[in-house]
């Protein structure tokens, strides 16, 4: 007897809920410290980063200041950098203050490098994206 297309749907809903599936599922094989990193990047920097990292994220448009490009092939930031403004907070750098501090990370070191590599890997390659504008941000500046 043909399952009725209601109950077909209604069972697929149920097996979606009752196995979670997320765009950072690409297997068992996945480092569980990088794994945190990405999914604290999904939660708390892909809605205004972007998830490529390009400052288009959701949330972006809202903030009043520009949001780093870090894909920018132009926009070369120190891991340094990167790690001290993810554990500050956008105030660290005279940026918006939106951007909380992560100040737990500060005793995950493991992962916060997990997430520092992370960002730095979004940068691209190419020419850049505005040569004639500056980054909304000076690295020698903090």
């Amino acid at each position: 007897m043909p399952t009725p297309p209601t109950l077909g749907l209604l069972g697929l809903l149920v097996v979606s809920f009752a196995s979670p599936m997320t765009c950072l599922d690409p297997g068992d094989a996945e480092d569980p410290v990088e794994r945190e990193a990405r999914e604290i990047w999904v939660r708390d920097c892909a809605s205004c980063h972007g998830m490529a990292g390009d400052g288009r994220g959701v949330a972006a448009a809202e903030l009043g200041l520009p949001v780093p490009d870090f894909a920018n092939p132009c926009r070369a930031l120190s891991p340094e950098w990167i790690e001290r403004v993810i554990v500050s907070g956008g105030a660290s750098y005279k940026g918006n203050p939106a951007m909380r501090a992560h100040h737990e990370l500060t005793h995950r070191k493991d992962v916060l490098e997990k997430l520092v590599v992370h960002v730095h890997s979004l940068r691209q390659e190419g020419a850049c994206k505005d040569a004639a504008s500056p980054p909304p941000i000076d690295p020698d500046d903090i």
